[in-house]
């Protein structure tokens, strides 16, 4: 998995959590010919490329289980000519 851990500044003070992919997907329908894909960008036609993974979180001995989303604007993303 990715590491994607964390740090968060706190009024008690810094908080160190681990963080690790568990597993992970991406989009990758934009140039998909769907009815779905038609409506989605009619409707939102700036919606971003998004990848979305679950996370396990360590800190202080305990674990958890979450999930990370992260997002980029078409426009900021270049694509290989295929």
């Amino acid at each position: 998995g990715e590491d994607v851990s964390l740090v968060l500044e706190t009024a008690d003070g810094t908080v160190h959590i681990d963080g690790e992919t568990v597993f992970s997907t991406h989009d990758i329908h934009h140039d998909d010919d769907m009815y779905s894909m038609h409506a989605l960008k009619k409707g939102m036609p700036s919606f971003p490329a998004l990848q979305q993974a679950g996370v396990r979180y360590r800190w202080d001995g305990e674990q958890t289980f979450g999930m990370l989303e992260r997002s980029n604007p078409l426009d900021k993303i270049s694509r290989a000519p295929q």
